[in-house]
């Protein structure tokens, strides 16, 4: 289970230094602090890979436009770019406009741990890729994206589609193909009634996960990234819910880690023989 956005503060200041490497600076270990101090299960290679394993999931990064630097709710995650797939940096949002994270510039917390403003390390040349409540496919205990956003920024898109997942999980998608997870059809029903939602038009699966698949692959590119693994590694998982809804319709028993391993090869084998 994770921890709570307090206890993920707790849990730093309870290990100024790196607690695998006793008296170890944490400066370049931003994602390994995050999956440690978060109590989170999955993690990936670097900061750039967890943006984009988040994104795979079908969570939206919201960028500066969507949500100004002070007003991120605290506990999401804020994602940076630093020059590609073994880059980037991330940190959870402690204040508003300050994240907490593992980098050199800080030290409040410990040896290369404490923090500073969102705006300041955004200027520092580094893109600025979005915040989210999720670090990968988790959130900390307590956090909800729906429930942390206010009208305003709701209010910027139509939602064009409920969708329910094989494990009974609900969300809206909207019109360019971004995701909103919600805990229950009634969280649905009570954002219809205050209006911060308006009606939405059903869409069938297929043209659902189509628009998720597409609109996931189109942001990777236009980052550049060409290697057809990392694209592949990142749409599989938007195909299994789908699939394992397939599979228990036929009685085939296969688990979600061996549907999303079948995706993501079958993706990466369509763009091998796409480039042919």
């Amino acid at each position: 289970m994770t921890r709570t956005p307090q206890g993920f503060v707790d849990w730093c200041r309870a290990n100024p230094t790196d607690n695998l490497e006793p008296g170890a600076s944490w400066d370049q270990k931003c994602g390994s602090l995050v999956f440690r101090a978060g109590g989170f299960s999955t993690s990936a290679p670097s900061a750039y890979l967890m943006a984009l394993a988040t994104e795979g999931y079908g969570h939206h990064l919201y960028t500066e436009d969507e949500i100004p630097f002070d007003e991120i709710p605290g506990g999401w995650f804020v994602y940076f770019d630093k020059a590609g797939p073994n880059n980037g940096h991330i940190g959870m949002v402690s204040s508003p406009g300050r994240f907490l994270s593992a980098n050199w510039r800080v030290s409040d917390f410990g040896s290369g741990l404490g923090t500073m403003p969102i705006a300041d390390y955004a200027a520092i040349s580094d893109r600025f890729m979005g915040a989210s409540p999720y670090f990968i496919n988790s959130t900390l205990a307590g956090v909800s994206e729906v429930a942390s956003l206010d009208t305003k920024t709701i209010g910027k898109k139509r939602m064009s589609a409920l969708i329910r997942n094989y494990d009974t999980s609900v969300g809206l998608v909207t019109e360019d193909g971004e995701l909103v997870p919600l805990h229950s059809v009634n969280e649905m029903e009570a954002l219809k009634a205050t209006g911060i939602v308006g009606d939405f038009v059903q869409m069938s699966d297929g043209n659902v996960w189509n628009t998720l698949t597409a609109i996931t692959a189109r942001k990777i590119a236009q980052r550049s990234t060409v290697d057809p693994a990392v694209i592949a590694s990142a749409i599989a998982p938007l195909l299994v819910s789908a699939v394992i809804a397939g599979l228990n319709d036929s009685g085939a028993e296969l688990t979600q880690a061996q549907v999303e391993q079948a995706a993501e090869t079958a993706i990466r084998k369509v763009f091998a023989d796409a480039a042919s």
